[in-house]
C-alpha cells in the first residue's frame, strides 16, 4: 500500500529538468573570434565582436575579466569572473559566471563534429622546401613570390626591423618567425601554410597593406606544428587554423580575425572578428581621364637586383583621376569569409 502511494506521488509531482535553449550554440565558425577544440584559459579578454567557444572542453579565467558584451560564450564547463559580460552563455557545468552572462543554457557537445574541415585545414598538408630558407635582415624590405620555402625569419630590432611583403597567392613555409617590431604585410588574398612552429614577435604587425583593399578574412594561416605564439603587443589581422597546435597569446596583443587551435592560453588581450567592407563607385560618362603611376622599389629574394626604398612599407601605387559631369553612384556591402 505504501509503495502504491509513493508511485502515485511520483506521478503527480512535476519532473525537474534543466532548461534547454530553444536553439543552441552558433555552428558557423566564421562567427567565432576564439575557438579552441579542448581548452581555453585566459587572464583577461576584451572582445569587440565575435563569439568565444570551446568545442568539447572548458573555459577557465581564474584572473582578469571577460568583457564580451556582444559575444556568445560556449563551453562544456565555464569558470569566469563574476564581473564578466556576454550576450549569451551555453554551458553544461557553470562553475562560476557573472550576472551579465546569465542565464546559462545547456547544450549537446561537441559544437562541431569536424573543426579541421570547418576551418579549411589542408589534407594532406603541403610540403615546404628546406633547401630554400629565407632570412630578412634588419632594415631590409623584401618581397616573396608564392611558392614553397624553408624556415622564414624576418629579423627585428629597435628602429631597424625588417619587412616582408607577400603578394596574393599560396605560400608553404617550414617555419615562420618575425622578430621584435618586424612587419609581415599582405598585398592581396593569401594562404600561408606553416609546417612547423609559427611565432610573431613582440610589437610586430601582421596584416594587409593599407592600399591593398583586403581584410583580415583574406589572410589565412594554416599551422601544422605543435605551437603558435603571438608575443607581447603583437598586432595580427588574419585568420588562423591550427587544430593540432597550442596557441599562446602574450599580454597586450591585439587579434582581429578567427583563431582556431586545439588549446588557447592568453594573458590580457583584445580583439574581435572583422567585416569586409567594399565600396564601388561607377559613373556613366568619361569626359577625360588622366592616369599617373608612381612606384617605390623593393628587393625581391628571387632576383639579384635590389634597390633602396625611401618609404618603409610603401608598395607600387597607381593614382588615377577622372573628370565627369555625372554624379557617382556608391554602394557598400559587408561580407564575411570563413577562415
Amino acid at each position: 500500500m505504501r509503495i502504491a502511494r509513493c508511485a502515485l506521488l511520483l506521478l503527480a509531482t512535476p519532473m525537474l529538468v534543466a532548461p534547454v535553449a530553444a536553439d543552441g550554440p552558433n555552428l558557423d565558425l566564421s562567427t567565432y573570434f576564439l575557438f579552441a577544440l579542448d581548452e581555453l584559459r585566459s587572464k583577461g579578454i576584451t572582445a569587440t565582436g565575435g563569439n568565444i567557444g570551446v568545442n568539447d572542453g572548458s573555459i577557465s579565467m581564474p584572473l582578469g575579466a571577460l568583457d564580451a558584451p556582444t559575444s556568445e560564450i560556449t563551453a562544456d564547463s565555464v569558470r569566469i569572473p563574476a564581473t564578466s559580460a556576454c550576450t549569451r552563455l551555453f554551458a553544461n557545468d557553470m562553475q562560476r559566471t557573472g550576472p551579465s552572462c546569465q542565464p546559462g543554457a545547456p547544450f549537446s557537445s561537441p559544437i562541431m563534429s569536424d573543426v579541421a574541415t570547418a576551418c579549411g585545414f589542408p589534407s594532406p598538408f603541403p610540403d615546404c622546401d628546406d633547401r630554400a630558407p629565407v632570412n630578412i635582415r634588419l632594415g631590409q624590405i623584401e618581397m616573396l613570390h608564392p611558392g614553397a620555402y624553408g624556415d622564414v625569419r624576418v629579423m627585428g630590432g629597435a628602429g631597424k626591423s625588417a619587412m616582408l611583403v607577400l603578394p596574393s597567392g599560396t605560400y608553404d613555409f617550414c617555419s615562420l618567425t618575425t622578430g621584435r617590431g618586424a612587419e609581415l604585410l599582405f598585398d592581396g588574398p593569401a594562404k600561408v601554410n606553416v609546417r612547423g612552429f609559427l611565432e610573431l614577435g613582440t610589437g610586430t604587425f601582421t596584416g594587409p597593406v593599407p592600399s591593398s583593399g583586403i581584410s583580415a578574412r583574406e589572410i589565412e594561416f594554416f599551422a601544422n606544428g605543435a605551437s603558435v605564439h603571438f608575443s607581447r603587443r603583437a598586432e595580427v589581422h588574419a585568420c588562423l587554423c591550427a587544430p593540432d597546435a597550442g596557441l599562446r597569446v602574450t599580454s597586450g596583443a591585439r587579434l582581429d580575425g578567427t583563431f582556431v587551435a586545439r588549446a588557447i592560453g592568453t594573458e590580457r588581450m583584445a580583439g574581435g572578428i572583422p567585416t569586409t567592407t567594399s565600396t564601388t563607385t561607377s559613373t556613366t560618362s568619361s569626359t577625360s581621364t588622366t592616369e599617373s603611376t608612381s612606384s617605390t622599389s623593393m628587393s625581391t629574394v628571387t632576383t639579384s637586383t635590389s634597390t633602396t626604398s625611401t618609404s618603409i612599407g610603401t608598395l607600387p601605387t597607381t593614382t588615377s583621376s577622372t573628370s565627369s559631369t555625372t554624379t557617382p553612384t556608391t554602394s557598400t556591402t559587408t561580407t564575411t569569409r570563413v577562415c
